[in-house]
């Protein structure tokens, strides 16, 4: 039996018991199972972080618990009811884990990735060209990912350029900076609809982009020619196009690299970069493309792995409470969702450590923390995020909130485009027109 067609108050071929996906409309479809006691044996061997994922078992078996009552006592099933119960899933059954978006190797989901999902919740899957070798590949790993969890946001880093994840026949168009030169917002705006639609239609929630970055420093070369430009303006007026064109097409848009990545030579990836520029000058340019797609409603910002000294002259941005809850949330007014970068990128990592990091940075004021491959770091996070929630030094309340809202943001746009969208002549016609115009000067 296809799992979105199963009945919802039955058990499965394993014997678990179904409970309803909360999505409303799509409240028929397969959900996660009742755990049964797997709280119990949490908090009787002493877990760390077992009172959180006790209490997100519970919520699941009370909800089970209710729907059975309601069957013996012959009340209706359908949608109204299960919205109802999906409504009050979505109050109490926060775990941990609904704080991480991971990465994985492999084509497939890990077994133990699926089991910590069940167990702690899951706010996100991101996948990589080690996860992608075909395009079968891409839609059965898409498709898994978002059985995880009803409001799990499936996302791959999908810029153009040398920043290209997925494989044929997926398009390929050029970089950011091709498009700068070569028909800025207008050529922004066609590409993020024609890049949205076939990463839609790929089964993905979000490619991770526009970068916002301006290229300040001619040596920086991990962003080099994914910014759309080296100057404020059309940075901002591309980035502006690129989001209203994603949101469109049901795509979620992540603004990056906040507060800017394109004043340091330093990558990342490697070590922390220090940006000594004066807060005027940050003002004047590099948080005005934020500034603008913000405006413009973007719902979403990857913090960047960058110290900035007039903000925060210990922290990068992405653990610093000065720059997410200060900058960002407090003085720029923004509510949506905040991600960090890879906190596995050797800014952080080398001197936090993975998970000190991802709490870190959920402390500062973030919503979710991308943790891209290991595994072990995955289940340590668990584990320590849950721990800062049973001693109250941590809600997850308005970031799981703040997700959903992007979840229903961009399903609100409706069914996926069917995948011979992909690649499809139009599509490699317009990245061949911003191939030849960029090298032709514009």
């Amino acid at each position: 039996m296809e799992a979105s067609r199963a009945p919802v108050g039955y058990r499965d071929a394993r014997g678990r018991r179904i409970l309803p996906d909360p999505q409303g409309p799509r409240a028929g479809r397969v959900g996660r199972e009742d755990p049964g006691g797997r709280a119990d044996r949490l908090r009787k061997a002493g877990r760390p972080g077992a009172l959180a994922v006790g209490r997100l078992q519970h919520a699941r078996a009370e909800a089970g618990r209710s729907r059975r009552a309601r069957r013996d006592r012959g009340q209706p099933r359908g949608p109204i009811v299960r919205g109802a119960v999906a409504q009050a899933l979505r109050r109490v059954a926060i775990g941990p884990g609904d704080a991480l978006a991971v990465g994985f190797d492999g084509t497939r989901i890990p077994d133990d990735l699926g089991v910590l999902a069940e167990q702690s919740g899951l706010g996100g899957v991101v996948l990589f060209a080690r996860n992608c070798p075909s395009l079968e590949a891409v839609l059965s790993l898409t498709a898994a990912a978002r059985g995880l969890g009803p409001d799990v946001l499936v996302m791959v880093d999908h810029e153009g350029g040398r920043v290209h994840r997925l494989p044929p026949p997926f398009t390929r168009f050029p970089p950011a900076a091709s498009i700068g030169r070569s028909g800025g917002p207008r050529l922004a705006a066609a590409v993020a609809k024609a890049m949205a639609r076939e990463l839609r239609a790929g089964g993905f929630d979000s490619g991770l982009a526009p970068v916002l970055d301006c290229l300040l420093d001619p040596a920086n070369t991990v962003i080099g020619d994914r910014a759309f430009g080296t100057t404020a303006a059309p940075v901002a007026a591309c980035g502006v196009s690129f989001v209203e064109a994603m949101l469109s097409e049901g795509v979620a848009p992540v603004a990056k690299h906040f507060p800017g990545h394109g004043r340091t030579s330093i990558d990342s990836h490697l070590a922390l970069p220090d940006v000594g520029a004066a807060l005027d000058d940050l003002e004047r340019v590099d948080l005005v493309p934020f500034r603008a797609v913000l405006d413009a409603g973007c719902p979403a910002v990857l913090i960047a792995h960058v110290r900035c000294r007039a903000l925060d002259p210990e922290l990068p941005a992405s653990l610093s409470a000065e720059v997410i809850g200060g900058l960002l949330r407090r003085r720029l007014g923004f509510t949506g969702l905040v991600l960090s970068d890879d906190l596995e990128m050797a800014a952080v990592a080398g001197s936090w450590g993975i998970v000190d990091a991802a709490r870190r940075f959920l402390g500062a004021g973030g919503d979710l923390a991308l943790v891209c491959r290991s595994r072990e770091a995955h289940r340590e996070a668990v584990t320590a995020i849950g721990r800062d929630i049973d001693r109250g030094a941590l809600d997850l309340g308005q970031a799981v909130r703040r997700r959903q809202a992007v979840r229903r943001l961009i399903d609100a746009v409706g069914a996926r485009p069917d995948v011979s969208v992909i690649g499809c002549p139009e599509h490699r016609a317009l990245a061949e027109e911003v191939a030849r115009r960029s090298a032709a000067g514009g």
